[in-house]
């Protein structure tokens, strides 16, 4: 049996729980870094569908964990709203879930078999 906790997952079940009303695609792209000197980006279509979420493939993974929490915070707030108070009350409210949910008894979620995850590190973008 494997036993896979996969730590994209856990954000994406935070985020969904937090905001239940709120969708968007998520894609592991290439070269973003190499064109826009970000690991990570939130496109909203001008139709006003639903925004994709890319992280480039070559951010490591606690690193891309962290991007796609930044990123789907930028989701949760929507377009116009940068990264100001309300985006950051959003990220925060993520980052301490996901560090929380890595503190319970035996969930581990870096899929390593560790009792407890490491937080989630900052990575200025």
């Amino acid at each position: 049996m494997i036993d896979f906790r996969n730590p994209f997952t856990v954000v994406i079940n935070i985020f969904t729980d937090m905001y239940p009303d709120k969708s968007c695609k998520i894609e592991f792209v290439q070269e973003l870094y190499k064109k826009e000197k970000a690991y990570g980006g939130t496109h909203f279509p001008g139709d006003g569908s639903n925004p994709t979420v890319s992280i480039d493939v070559t951010t490591p993974v606690i690193g891309a964990v962290e991007v796609l929490a930044h990123e789907l915070s930028h989701v949760a707030v929507g377009e116009k709203k940068g990264h100001g108070e309300e985006w950051e009350k959003v990220f925060d409210d993520i980052y301490n879930e996901f560090n929380k949910r890595g503190e319970e008894p035996n969930q581990s979620l870096t899929g390593l078999g560790d009792k407890a995850a490491k937080p989630l590190t900052h990575i200025v973008l």
